[in-house]
């Protein structure tokens, strides 16, 4: 007998969702994108990178810390040296949460100087993760403008720069904004927006745009930069990106209880997903329930469309809903399923992460005779 056979982000998840729903942290790994150089001004050597979200459920990433470890090269002995980066220090709001495929900066000293010259690699050692804010996306990009201020024998100093409207009827408090520098091959070469000398939005009144100025020192050895990616956070909103969706979906499957886990042909199969507005706005929507079988277990060819169901709903301004459905399973076989929530039937607009598998390579679950 086989039991279901679940892949990772199948894991039942439990929502609590007040004012602003939280989720417990991820033991997924997250490795960022590195870079490292002896800093010409200080001579302390200097590792910036970024923390990416690239994870398959379209949900927010928070990171609290960050840890890089410098391995060391002195008359010919090795010795490793750890430099923990607490954001909570650096950011204003002490937190800071990753939208889906956003990449949020970060950089990392060493203090000792005579240290950094005999530093001979770096690696990523780990970091750690909080609770998961959600927080409406209020804040848009207005503007934004990059150019070279400053050349020397030191490197080049860059000025990043902009405008950031509060889309909200109420004040946006504590808004920062950090920016990622990367060359044209994608790497990243410098990181901005954590000096006290930077100017940051602060408080943006309502429907009010305001300013920010940040700048880098791009190492010598560093190209010019061939593009930016800017993140903005609030106390209680964040910047709107091309792939922000208003609903959140979290999702279980679950079986007869008598089962004990195992699926057979004739009973039900249940599915319950919990969705979670970010909205201001209360939303009507329809979500698209379909069931693929698969000819294998492990097959690439596209799969046949066993069932589909269509069902009208709502989710409340900032709560969560529960949806349900069920289907029952005619013949064996491996099936995958697929999830999709669409603004409506005619000309539909996505308003949510969707569970899809496309081509997959492995069932979501098995049904036995």
């Amino acid at each position: 007998m086989k039991i279901i056979r679940n892949i990772l982000f199948l894991l039942p998840i439990t929502i609590l969702l007040t004012n602003v729903a939280v989720l417990p942290a991820d033991t997924i790994l997250y490795f960022p994108n590195l870079n490292g150089y002896v800093d010409p001004v200080t001579g302390r050597y200097t590792v910036i990178g970024g923390i990416p979200n690239d994870s398959i459920d379209g949900i927010p990433l928070n990171i609290s810390t960050v840890t890089i470890e410098f391995q060391l090269l002195d008359k010919n002995l090795t010795t490793f040296e750890q430099e923990k980066v607490e954001l909570s220090k650096l950011l204003p709001l002490g937190e800071i949460n990753v939208p889906y495929n956003g990449e949020i900066p970060f950089k990392a000293e060493l203090d000792d100087v005579k240290m950094s010259k005999s530093v001979k690699a770096f690696s990523y050692a780990g970091g750690e993760f909080g609770q998961r804010k959600y927080k409406p996306a209020d804040l848009l990009l207005v503007s934004q403008e990059i150019h070279k201020t400053d050349s020397n024998e030191l490197g080049d100093r860059w000025t990043i720069s902009g405008k950031i409207r509060n889309s909200h009827t109420q004040p946006a408090e504590n808004v920062y904004v950090v920016a990622t520098l990367y060359n044209k091959y994608g790497g990243i070469i410098g990181v901005a927006g954590f000096d006290n000398e930077d100017t940051q939005p602060n408080t943006i009144g309502p429907s009010e745009a305001k300013e920010f100025f940040m700048s880098d020192n791009l190492s010598p050895d560093f190209a010019i930069p061939a593009r930016v990616r800017l993140h903005a956070e609030g106390e209680n909103s964040i910047l709107r990106t091309g792939y922000y969706r208003p609903l959140l979906m979290s999702y279980d499957i679950s079986v007869d209880r008598d089962s004990i886990g195992n699926i057979h042909v004739g009973t039900p199969i249940d599915f319950k997903i919990n969705m979670i507005s970010i909205a201001r706005d209360d939303l009507e929507f329809y979500w698209i329930l379909q069931i693929k079988k698969l000819e294998t277990l492990h097959q690439f060819e596209p799969a046949i469309t066993e069932h589909i169901e269509v069902v009208r709903s709502s989710a409340g301004s900032l709560k969560s809903t529960v949806l349900n459905s069920s289907w029952t399973p005619q013949e064996e076989g491996y099936y995958v399923y697929e999830v999709f929530v669409w603004s409506d039937l005619n000309m539909p607009r996505p308003l949510s992460h969707a569970i899809e598998h496309g081509q997959s390579m492995q069932a979501d679950f098995e049904v036995l005779g």
